[in-house]
Parts: structure tokens; sequence; C-alpha cells
């Protein structure tokens, strides 16, 4: 807006000025052509040029030159601006940086036109303000906000960030590539669009209960219910740390996502690898005893008979002696091969260690557990173990005791206790055999 002011005579106005507590100066247009400074105070002057005596004395003999003040690199740009405003007397404003200064410092211009009592342009009153802290601020800010910027898009892990709404307002390019979604697909969607539809409901209490909790921050690792589901429609388990973010008094929720698929399968494999045999590829002693236990107190509470077989080869040093190692490695496969297709589909058959096998039996009694003790050493008789090289077929028995759950059986160890017992009446009675304990 334009300033009216009556014109009041040089002297008097060049005296104000410079008691006033700011940059400030009044321009005018030269009879000659050019802008003179008609008033002006010593802290206007030093945006322009250095403090010297022979500045400070241009100053006191007011009116001077513009160009005499300003030095050749702060110039261009002002006088443009001068002329601008008195061309067309409208006010104006820009940055202006002083190149003289080490640090360069900042300034912000403000030209307003001054008019005389006939509307005409007398002058040009002219402030300026240091924001070069601000612009150091705005730097270091958009400095700050580019580093975070490049940090979650180059992360490896997916992020993403959502509303008090629920809404989407963060997808950086892993989580793009995880879910298959662009961001310009997903931002302002619904966070229930990456969740299988049986665990949108739930997912919506969870958030409720982590806005109104203290905690914030909380990962969220149960395997069987954190799962993430892709643009195609397909599902795949993922790990997530959730945290809680005030953000000027608004509450958003950042989610760090990684599928979880190979460490799943790493430790599905791990867990396989600890409860078989690496040999036969059989349930290990250590998993048939958690089995028998599970099993031993599921029969306790429904009165429902089990049955348990204790196997061993008979003589199987002489095979390791006679026919080497490999041979004998080649006859537990075997007979780990031939003992797994000889039981029911509900019997656990297991690798106790060395040459000794077992055989839980839920739902059989006595007599059953008998027969199927039989039909295995039958088996055993009547095959032979070939090698993995084509040698000569090598015989081998097997000697069986077996027991049945009984009411004095307070635990899967006495029951463990009876089957091995009897296990070794048969290789007592000549090997071969069958014994009940």
């Amino acid at each position: 807006m334009c300033l009216v002011i009556e014109k009041i005579r040089k002297h008097p106005l060049s005296h104000i000025v410079s008691s006033i507590a700011a940059s400030v100066a009044v321009i005018e247009e030269g009879d000659h052509g050019g802008y003179i400074i008609s008033a002006c105070n010593n802290r206007f002057a030093d945006i322009f040029c250095d403090r010297t005596p022979a500045r400070d004395e241009r100053i006191r003999r007011l009116p001077v030159a513009l160009d005499s003040i300003l030095q050749s690199e702060n110039r261009t740009e002002f006088v443009e601006r001068i002329t601008e405003c008195f061309t067309f007397g409208e006010p104006v404003e820009f940055l202006h940086t002083c190149m003289f200064e080490d640090p360069a410092k900042n300034w912000r211009m403000s030209l307003k036109p001054l008019l005389d009592k006939d509307g005409r342009i007398s002058g040009i009153l002219t402030t300026a303000q240091n924001v070069t802290k601000k612009k150091l601020a705005e730097k270091q800010i958009t400095l700050v906000n580019s580093r975070f910027s490049a940090v979650v898009e180059a992360a490896y892990d997916g992020i993403i960030t959502i509303n008090q709404q629920s809404r989407i307002i963060l997808f950086n390019q892993a989580a793009q590539k995880l879910f298959g979604y662009a961001a310009s697909e997903i931002i302002g969607e619904p966070i229930e669009r990456l969740i299988p539809d049986e665990f949108r409901a739930r997912h919506g209490q969870y958030i409720a209960t982590f806005s109104r909790g203290s905690q914030a921050s909380q990962a969220m690792s149960d395997r069987s219910h954190v799962l993430g589901r892709h643009k195609d429609g397909t599902t795949f388990p993922v790990d997530i740390a959730i945290s809680k973010l005030d953000v000027h008094g608004t509450v958003e929720f950042t989610a760090i996502v990684r599928d979880a698929s190979e460490r799943l399968q790493l430790l599905d494999q791990l867990a396989e690898k600890a409860r078989t045999d690496h040999l036969t590829g059989l349930l290990n002693r250590r998993e048939f005893d958690l089995r028998g236990r599970e099993l031993f107190e599921a029969s306790a509470s429904s009165h429902a008979p089990l049955s348990l077989l204790m196997l061993d080869l008979d003589h199987f040093k002489r095979i390791n002696d006679t026919h080497g190692h490999d041979i004998g490695d080649d006859v537990l496969r075997f007979a780990a091969r031939l003992g797994v297709s000889s039981v029911r589909s509900t019997d656990i058959f297991a690798r106790l260690g060395g040459e000794e096998f077992g055989v839980l039996m839920p739902g059989a009694t006595e007599d059953v557990a008998r027969e199927m003790a039989e039909r295995i050493r039958g088996n055993y008789q009547s095959q032979s173990s070939r090698s993995r090289r084509g040698a000569r077929a090598v015989p081998f028995t097997v000697s069986i005791g077996t027991a049945t759950m009984a009411a004095t059986d307070s635990t899967l160890e006495s029951l463990l206790k009876r089957a091995d017992k009897a296990l070794y009446r048969a290789k007592n009675a000549g090997r071969n055999q069958v014994a009940v304990g």
C-alpha cells in the first residue's frame, strides 16, 4: 500500500531516519538521472558497504548518490527493484544477500512508494530486516527433511505411516516393493488394504488400544497373526515394529515392516533339524519323548489305550565291523524306511539312538501292540538291506519289547522302562523275538 506523506524538508527527515532503531532509507530520483539517498541511517548503510570514515562522512552530507553507497556486487538487483517501484507505484519486497560480508547476510527488503500531496511518487521508503538466522534455520530444516526423506526411501525395510484415521500418509520404496502398490495408488487409502480380511477388525482394535496406552513403540511378532496382504491378494508373514508419534499435537503411527518369509522358513528348518535324526530322517529321541508325554497325558485324561514298542537291531556291531560303517548307515536307513512302512499312519516311528528305535501307538491295546511288533519283526527278517554301492545283501533281524499303559504307570518314563525291560528279555531269549512288558 502506498504511503501518503507531506513533503518535508530533508534535514528533519534525515534526523528522524537516523534515530530509528531499524535499517531505513528514503530514496528519490536525481535531477540528472539515477537515484539519490535523501535520508538513511548507519544501519541501512551497513547492509551495502563496510563502515569507513569516508562512508560515514558521505552519510552526514545527505543527499548523496545511491551509487556512492552501494558496492558494485550489491548494486544491480537493488537498483532494478527501486526502478520497478518508481515505475509501477506498488510496494516491492525481495530477499537481498550482501555478498561482501563473510559469512553473507540475508536481508528482507521492503520498498514502499511515498506520495506527495498531489499523489505523485516523491520517493521510496526502504526498510530492511535481517533474516539471516531465519534463512539458516530454514536451510537446516530443509536439509534435515531431505536427509530424512533419503533415509526413508533408501531403507531396506518397508516404512509406512498412518494418521489417526488409519489413512496411509507415507509409503516408502521398500513398502512399495513388499506390497506391490505404487505410492500414488496407496497414499490416502486405509491401512486395512494391506491386511488380510480376517484380521482387519482386530487391527482396528489394536491401534485404538495402542493409541490410548503410554507405550511409544511395540514389536508385533506373533507369527500366527501378523500377515500382510499383497496387491495381488496373496498373504505373507511380516515382522512389524510400530511406533506412536506426536507430530505437532497430532498422533501418527509409523510401522517398520519386513517380509518374514525367509526368517520363518529358516526357523522351520532349524526346528525340523532339532526334532529329526539327520541320518534316517525319523523323529529323534527328544521329539519322541515330547510326543510321548503329550500322548500319555491325553490317554490318561481320556482313558484311551496307549502302547509303546522298543526295537533294537540284532548284532548291529557285527554288521559295522564286517561291512564298514557306510554299510551300517545304509542298514539303519533301510530299517527306518521299512519300519515306517510297517506301522499305522497314526503311529510315531522314531530313532532313539544307535541301532535302537521306538514306536508310539496311540489307541493300541496290548494285543494290537503285540501283533504290530510281530509284523515288524517278520518284515525285518524276510527282507535284506542292500548298500548304496550295490553290494551283496546284508541280512539282519530285530528284537522288540512292548508295553501298554496301565493304571500303575504315572509317567511316560515308567512305560518306557517296562518296554525296555521287555526288549532285553527278547534279546536274552535269543534275539529276533517279541517280548511283552
